[in-house]
């Protein structure tokens, strides 16, 4: 082995510099933690570049000839940590080489040089040339040195310290890998006590709770519109938030002061359920203030509230204005929707819910302050599904989510913060088991509450008398929705609320027969011209419908027609022979649909000319037109199935339905993000196209498995659900280790 380079120099390779006299490794200027034993054979292997270290070698250097230890496992063990360090792959080595049964070479290219603190005298090389008990010190030129006078040589002995110096640094290195192994787990979180704080049953469960003081800030849906409250937690008195906005879209945030709250309005003219203007609204007494032109569908105030972070659905991102509303700028992309971003406490990162288009899921992605990092947080966690983003404790220790599992949502608590003396799971805990739907887990400023949404849903189907205009109880007022009949009007299918349980039953609820269970969600049946099978979408959890089935009308068989192949598709639809399905389905990223129609005796699916485009919707019962939502703005289409030709008929329309002559499309403009001056059920006569009111929204809640669901009974009467169920904010005492 040649000889190495002098200690005195530092060596560097790649991104690397390595100081042997000081005993120190540094990555582009940054240290590299490396123990004292892993160093000396990597400076080894660094002074020989190129040429075999033997394994023997390596044991002279650590532990001399006259040691014993297990310097086997040891050289390993150093190997092991070096390419660590390095981000070395034994694999594929770009630094050291391992040779079988022989040793090691160090391959990458080194450059030798002297440092900076060194004098020129230290930088000459010196040599000690050995005569017998003396010596003298020359030059490589052999020219004296110190006067050429031999000197002696004092050759000390190694003491039991030194001796024994590299066994005691690798029993401590042992010992701490041991101890840090044998750390204990640091125990799960786990609820208390759960005591309920607002008792008004209307909170909106998918609006945030924000905590200031003793105040909880909340939503609230009074006579079919949405307010803004507060609960004092002191009294539990509820009080108004005044607003001078005649519709609010959405309560986002409070500014860490608690002075204002970041809330949205939507603004006249936009297409439904896009985006929404942003105000900074005073909690006491002041005028709103406009967050300069950007359109936002959610928001959040940085801890320091000099940032506001923003969703752009349409362009799946996130973005970054001041708090003024001047300098806008894309932070970034994301894999799907955006909804409910939050900052860490630290303001370093922020986490936000993503509609995935692809996974038809609802995941939890995560990026730094600066845009450059993001990613999906837990991608391979299968305990649970459509995880909607909470909030962090305010020391950062835990972060909360719901979750879905087994057709309940729940809260779920991830431990963020290290600790140095215990190990984290790094895995999610589950908080709540039910009874009820958790929404919106907001921390509490004591460390120890989390306040949520507790929601128990349960609907009763109601019917509008147009003679007394009043909505009264029908089928028993039973808690279901996406109710169809039979052709004959003697037989009735519908999904339970909020179950999703396909039932068909006689009109008058007799015979009674359940054809589908959980985890099977089921939409939309629809029943054959001569009243033998069923066809229906199906979900799994609380996605939208994936796949159609066809079920026996007596409960004998289903079989599975159409797999929506990563899509979503909407409303089954029967051709007036009962030989096809016309449906809606779209691509796998969303953002496309198309009517397609399949024969269900060859199997063939037929793509519809001049659909594209086209979602949802209602066939009539002669089969000629087709009456669906546009995808990309929610509007009224009418497609003539002959022709293929298209023309819209409302500007926004939800839940098609089809008069039973086929003149007037039914349609309804309920659902809370759509803005309209005047909400309710419409008709629009296809002759004409004139369009008029049938029955204005009512006076109380109206649910619906997905969406506001409307339809129509056989004497063409129109059909709510009315929201029976309580949604009301909860507190939930943990422990939090």
């Amino acid at each position: 082995m040649a000889s190495p380079a002098h200690s005195t120099s530092v060596i560097r390779f790649g991104a690397y510099e390595l100081d042997a006299a000081h005993g120190t490794l540094r990555k582009a200027g940054i240290s590299v933690k490396l123990h004292p034993q892993p160093f000396r054979v990597l400076s080894l292997l660094a002074e020989c570049p190129g040429q075999i270290v033997t394994r023997e070698q390596i044991q002279r250097c650590l532990w001399g000839d006259n040691t014993f230890v297990d310097f086997e496992g040891g050289i390993n063990f150093c190997v092991k940590q070096i390419r660590a360090a390095l981000g070395d792959d034994p694999e594929k080595p770009r630094y050291i080489e391992t040779l079988h049964r022989r040793g090691y070479r160090f391959i990458a290219a080194t450059h030798v040089t002297a440092r900076a603190d060194e004098s020129p005298e230290s930088r000459a090389d010196l040599r000690i040339v050995s005569e017998g008990e003396t010596a003298r010190l020359e030059d490589t030129t052999g020219q004296p040195q110190v006067g050429a006078q031999p000197f002696q040589i004092s050759r000390p002995k190694t003491s039991f310290v030194t001796k024994r110096l590299p066994i005691v640094l690798a029993s401590c290195a042992v010992l701490t890998l041991v101890a840090a192994l044998a750390r204990p787990v640091v125990p799960p979180p786990r609820l208390t006590r759960v005591h309920q704080i607002t008792h008004v049953g209307t909170v909106v469960w998918n609006e945030s709770i924000l905590v200031s003081g003793s105040r909880l800030y909340f939503m609230a849906n009074e006579n079919g519109e949405n307010q803004i409250r507060y609960v004092s937690l002191d009294d539990g008195a509820v009080s108004p938030v005044e607003k001078p906005f005649a519709k609010i879209a959405g309560l986002h945030d409070i500014a860490p002061s608690g002075s204002e709250l970041l809330v949205s309005e939507f603004e006249k003219g936009l297409a439904p359920s896009w985006h929404r203007v942003l105000w900074r609204l005073p909690v006491a007494e002041g005028t709103p203030r406009r967050v300069g032109t950007i359109l936002a569908d959610d928001s959040a105030w940085s801890p320091d509230g000099r940032t506001i972070v923003y969703t752009n659905e349409a362009a799946q991102s996130l973005y970054l204005v001041d708090g003024d509303g001047s300098n806008s700028r894309k932070l970034t992309s994301l894999p799907g929707i955006p909804f409910k971003p939050r900052w860490s406490p630290d303001g370093k990162l922020i986490r936000t819910s993503v509609v995935d288009p692809k996974e038809a899921g609802i995941s939890i992605w995560q990026t730094d302050a600066s845009g450059r990092s993001t990613r999906q947080m837990l991608p391979g966690w299968k305990s649970s599904s459509r995880s909607w983003s909470g909030n962090w404790t305010r020391d950062g220790r835990y972060f909360f989510f719901t979750a879905m599992q087994g057709g309940t949502r729940n809260i779920w608590a991830l431990r963020d913060k290290k600790d140095i003396l215990r190990k984290n799971s790094g895995q999610p805990v589950q908080l709540t088991e039910g009874p009820f739907n958790y929404y919106m887990p907001t921390p509490g400023s004591d460390g120890k509450t989390i306040y949520a949404v507790g929601s128990q849903p349960l609907g009763q189907l109601m019917r509008y008398d147009p003679r007394s205009r009043e909505f009264a109880p029908y089928a028993n007022g039973q808690s279901i929705d996406h109710v169809a009949f039979s052709r004959d009007g003697k037989w009735m299918a519908y999904v339970t609320y909020p179950e999703g349980v396909l039932v068909r039953s006689r009109i008058d609820g007799s015979e009674r027969m359940q054809l589908t269970s959980a985890p099977i969600r089921a939409a939309s049946p629809q029943w054959s011209p001569d009243g033998t099978q069923i066809a229906f979408g199906v979900a799994v959890e609380q996605g939208p419908p994936q796949k159609i089935y066809l079920a026996s009308a007596n409960g004998d068989s289903s079989r599975m027609v159409v797999d929506g192949a990563g899509g979503d598709l909407g409303l089954p639809n029967w051709s007036p022979d009962g030989q096809s399905l016309v449906f809606a389905a779209s691509n796998e990223s969303r953002d496309q649909w198309a009517l397609h129609s399949i024969n269900l005796k060859t199997g063939k699916d037929t793509l519809l000319p001049g659909s594209l485009g086209i979602a949802s919707g209602a066939l009539t019962p002669d089969g000629r037109y087709y009456a669906g939502t546009s995808g990309a703005t929610q509007s009224l289409v009418l497609y003539d199935m002959a022709s293929g030709a298209s023309r819209q008929l409302a500007e926004v329309a939800d839940y098609p339905s089809w008069s039973a002559d086929g003149k007037y499309v039914y349609y309804s403009t309920l659902t809370p993000d759509i803005a309209r001056e005047k909400t309710g059920v419409y008709r629009v006569k296809i002759a004409d196209g004139s369009v008029e009111l049938v029955v204005p929204a009512p006076n109380f809640p109206l649910a619906g498995s997905w969406g506001i669901w409307n339809g129509l009974t056989p004497d063409g009467s129109i059909m709510l659900v009315r929201e029976l169920g309580t949604n009301d904010i909860y507190a939930l005492d943990a422990d939090l280790p």
